[in-house]
Parts: structure tokens; sequence; C-alpha cells
């Protein structure tokens, strides 16, 4: 099992407790029945992607993906899976706006108490944390 972190982009979120609010509902499960900011995600359950030009190589079978917010480490999400963009766009999850040919799929937001301190970075990469 490889694990995954990226970093939240501070412009994104003017703080950290709207970012974790809307974290906190990227649980793949409930229908919030809500529009997202895109517009498109009305009556779907929300998830978090992660586009990229480069999918991980490494199988991400069991995998997590840790963020950091804030040069913080502030939590992680269960990778749901590696996939071309195209079929999210498909499944009217994401707008073609930011084209990308790949994302990475997350749901259930799990924080952690003790964040570690670490620089952000764009994209992806492996990391040693572990749950």
């Amino acid at each position: 099992m490889k694990n995954l972190i990226t970093t939240i982009p501070k412009g994104r979120f003017k703080t950290w407790e709207l970012a974790e609010r809307i974290l906190l509902r990227c649980d793949g499960e409930t229908d919030w029945d809500e529009v997202d900011r895109s517009g498109t995600n009305q009556g779907k359950e929300w998830l978090w992607f992660i586009r990229t030009s480069h999918p991980p190589k490494d199988a991400l079978t069991d995998s997590v993906c840790y963020m950091i917010y804030d040069g913080v480490v502030r939590g992680y999400f269960h990778v749901i899976e590696k996939a071309e963009s195209q079929k999210w766009v498909d499944l009217g999850y994401l707008l073609e706006d930011r084209p990308s040919p790949y994302v990475i799929v997350l749901a259930h937001w799990h924080p952690v108490n003790n964040g570690v301190e670490m620089t952000g970075f764009q994209g992806w990469r492996y990391t040693a944390l572990r749950p």
C-alpha cells in the first residue's frame, strides 16, 4: 500500500474552518442535495478530486491521501480510484474548465490531531505517513 500527500491551496478556502466543513461533506455517500460551486453536482454525493497530468504508477488499493493546509497535515481521505478525468466529467462531477487527463478520487475525511508541519507543494507525492 502506497499513500499519497497533497496540498489544499490556501486560495481555495480562506480559513481552515471553511475548508474542514467542505472536507467533512466529501463522504462519497450522503446526497447533500445542494449545488457545488461549479454548479454541476446537484443531487450527488460529494467527492474530493485531485487533478493531475501524471497519475501514480503504483496501485492505490487501501491507500489514503493526506492533505496539507497552511503548512500543516490536517487529515486524510481514502483513495477511491485513479482514473481518466473524462469519466468523471461524463458522470457530471467535473467540468472541463480545467483540463487535466487524470484524477485521483477521494472520500471519507479523517482529521488528525497532531498535524505534522510540512511545506505545501503543487501536485501529489508518495508519503511514508500512515493512519
